[in-house]
């Protein structure tokens, strides 16, 4: 009766000890999996995305134009030059194939030729020139003014963002804007956010552009959304390399 006594209580220690054992196991893996699931949320997450913005992608490939630029070892600064490298990275992009208006054609060139001379006005000619209602006009304008004070004032990207990102939920509740005038409001916001958070990150080598004036990159999106998506990225794209040349 003694021995049957103690080998009913060894079997129970073991049986415990083996579902403290599968228990911790169960705890450690799942831990693990929320460490993984973690850890690829932080990977798949953009800091310049804005997921409320339903034309982010536009922005996003603009930023990888300013990538797969940067990439390049030497770079042509004439104007004919700056227009043939960023046509030529557009047209290697499967991305950017993508975007509305990305076959069509377009004369880059000319149009960072009209800006030479312009730095000043260059967003106020581009908004002034849209087909956008006086009330998006002013709207856009007031966004620009602000944008072009912030954007070298601050170090960090943050509160670029935030400004854009409020800016962009106005947008979406405004009735006053026509579907039209909005989509392209929110593609040039879209723009305007990935490149200022490049702007920010983009290493500084020797005397290399802070990339602080931001004038013609605006006015190149304002100005190419006029016809589609595609001019709007490329304008933009190139019109900022112009400018910090």
């Amino acid at each position: 009766m003694k021995k049957l006594l103690l080998s009913t209580i060894a079997l129970a220690l073991v049986s415990c000890a083996k579902e403290n054992t599968t228990l911790s196991a169960q705890h450690d893996l799942s831990l693990s999996s929320k460490i993984e699931l973690s850890n690829s949320a932080i990977v798949a997450v953009d800091p310049a995305r804005n997921p409320n913005n339903p034309f982010d992608e536009v922005g996003k490939v603009h930023d990888q134009l300013f990538e797969a630029y940067f990439a390049m070892t030497t770079h042509d600064k004439s104007i004919a030059g700056i227009a043939a490298e960023v046509e030529s990275l557009a047209a290697a992009s499967h991305a950017f194939s993508g975007i509305r208006g990305a076959s069509t054609s377009r004369n880059t060139a000319a149009k960072l030729q009209s800006l030479v001379g312009t730095e000043t006005t260059a967003v106020s000619d581009a908004i002034n020139k849209s087909s956008l209602s006086q009330y998006a006009k002013s709207s856009l304008q007031n966004f620009c003014d602000k944008i072009v004070v912030l954007y070298p004032s601050v170090d960090e990207f943050d509160p670029l963002f935030t400004f854009i990102a409020n800016y962009e939920s106005q947008l979406a509740g405004d009735s006053k804007l026509t579907p039209v005038e909005r989509e392209k409001i929110l593609t040039v916001t879209s723009i305007t956010r990935y490149s200022t958070y490049k702007g920010k990150k983009k290493p500084k080598k020797n005397n290399d552009s802070d990339w602080d004036m931001m004038g013609f990159g605006l006015a190149g999106s304002i100005d190419g959304i006029e016809k589609n998506p595609a001019e709007s990225i490329i304008t933009a794209f190139s019109a900022k390399v112009l400018q910090n040349k």
